[in-house]
């Protein structure tokens, strides 16, 4: 999200499991350089990935969708835009609800990649992959009661969406946070982050992010320190010979918790 709050990823995995519908083997070679894991799902026709004590599901089959991701998808439409006066509401995002955040998705990743070198397929890349795959994903993830929230235009569209996620040990990650480039500089990214934090409590946060990219600077902003290091442009972005390596970032609560007396995992 250039100029949007970026592309963001789910602990160091978010990506991986984005990566699982890339095909078995491919996916299968790649987690076993992470120490993962593979299996396959005949019932739910999915795919899980195993990393350490986390499980990252993924859909197998595209389900039908009524969205057409064409090059006219992204072309500005109505309620793209932020209009003097207009207000949102951020709440729980509801299934019908998913088009609109792969819209934001989509097209805040379109802006946040301008500055990544080589994007002469990224048009391919959101058209082909990541919209298909993930209209189905955002409402697999929704229907199943992710704690995914989204700013609610006055006409009752998306204007952006945050993902925030509690770890089994009670810190927070930030999965993904995307806001239209249309309603970009306005509050809404703030509200989103709020009911974010919210959710999260005094706790350490962590997330990955493009490296590269204006999300940087503002994560550094909000007292974010990189702590992994860098980790390869994930394959399906490589497929399209995108070159946009992940940096992973940690902010240690300071409202003087335990949770503040740990050190950022590693």
């Amino acid at each position: 999200m250039a100029g949007a709050i970026g592309q963001v990823f789910v602990t160091g995995t978010k990506w991986m499991s984005d990566l699982l519908d890339a095909g078995g083997s491919q996916a299968g070679r790649y987690y076993t350089n992470f120490g993962g894991t593979l299996r396959e799902s005949a019932e739910r026709h999915s795919t899980t990935a195993f990393i350490g004590n986390r499980a990252f599901v993924s859909p197998g089959r595209r389900a039908p969708s009524q969205t057409t991701f064409s090059p006219a998808y992204l072309g500005e439409r109505r309620g793209d835009t932020y209009r003097s006066g207009d207000i949102v509401t951020v709440e729980r995002a509801r299934p019908a609800d998913a088009a609109g955040i792969t819209r934001a998705h989509v097209l805040a990743t379109e802006g946040a990649y301008q500055s990544l070198p080589n994007i002469a397929r990224l048009k391919e890349f959101l058209l082909n992959s990541l919209g298909p795959r993930w209209i189905v994903n955002w409402r697999s993830q929704i229907t199943a009661g992710e704690p995914i929230f989204v700013a609610r235009t006055p006409d009752g569209g998306v204007a952006g969406f945050i993902h925030p996620k509690r770890e089994p040990d009670g810190t927070g990650y930030l999965s993904a946070w995307y806001v239209l480039p249309g309603w970009q500089g306005v509050g809404v990214g703030r509200q989103l982050w709020a009911a974010a934090s919210e959710y999260w409590g005094p706790t350490d946060i962590r997330l990955h992010v493009i490296a590269n990219t204006d999300a940087e600077g503002i994560y550094r902003r909000k007292g974010f320190v990189a702590t992994e290091p860098m980790i390869d442009t994930p394959p399906q972005l490589a497929e399209y010979d995108i070159v946009a390596p992940l940096q992973g970032y940690t902010r240690l609560d300071r409202s003087g918790g335990a949770a503040g007396t740990r050190p950022p995992d590693g």
